[in-house]
């Protein structure tokens, strides 16, 4: 992933995260999504997170959130 990162001038986490998004929903998960998120929502991926014990990345990779750093907003 590095190397094709590198090779693509791309930040290794961005393909890190496509790869996992892909691995996690398939073609979909890396097609553009575009969506209003309850507060409900938010917060059961932050207490999935914390119960867990994931990272930010792996959250946003479980419940489809393709916003880069938006569980740390």
């Amino acid at each position: 992933m590095r190397e094709v990162a590198r090779q693509h001038g791309l930040d290794y986490s961005l393909v890190r995260k496509w790869r996992d998004n892909y691995h996690q929903h398939g073609v979909m998960g890396l097609r553009k999504k575009y969506t209003h998120r309850s507060v409900a929502f938010k917060l059961e991926a932050l207490e999935t997170m914390w119960r867990e014990g994931l990272s930010r990345h792996q959250t946003e990779v479980l419940f489809d959130i393709r916003e880069c750093g938006v569980i740390g907003r």
